[in-house]
């Protein structure tokens, strides 16, 4: 399944914090050993961008590459723009609407591409 995107484990928790995280990775790695006989070592972890999951992940998966999800990149992009005070002109600006989707976009892209594409946003006018 090399290049593929398997979601192995969904959680419901209470609390977001580093320890709950942490016994969650120690629970679900327990199970893989012990009950599937399976060595846990994932090549990547695709999460949402909160400072104990990544913490978390780091200390349990250390050889794991962690990759920041796309909706909550765009998700956190748009709490931004309100919190500037646009969130009325982006509402009622199809122009601006545009260069902020724009702006999410470039997250796709990795390293020079991604330096790239700020480039031709300011190009364009957006930075």
């Amino acid at each position: 399944m090399r290049g593929e995107l398997l979601p192995v484990v969904y959680c419901l928790t209470v609390r977001k914090d580093l320890s709950t995280y942490s016994r969650i990775f120690e629970v679900v790695y327990f199970k893989a050993e012990v009950e599937l006989g399976v060595q846990l070592d994932p090549a990547k972890f695709v999460c949402d961008f909160e400072a104990a999951l990544i913490t978390a992940i780091e200390g349990s998966f250390p050889n794991t590459r962690l990759q920041g999800c796309f909706f909550h990149i765009c998700q956190a992009v748009v709490l931004q723009v309100g919190q500037f005070g646009l969130g009325n002109h982006y509402a009622n600006n199809q122009e601006i609407r545009k260069k902020v989707k724009m702006l999410m976009a470039i997250s796709i892209f990795a390293g020079e591409s991604s330096a790239r594409g700020v480039r031709n946003l300011k190009c364009w006018g957006v930075g």
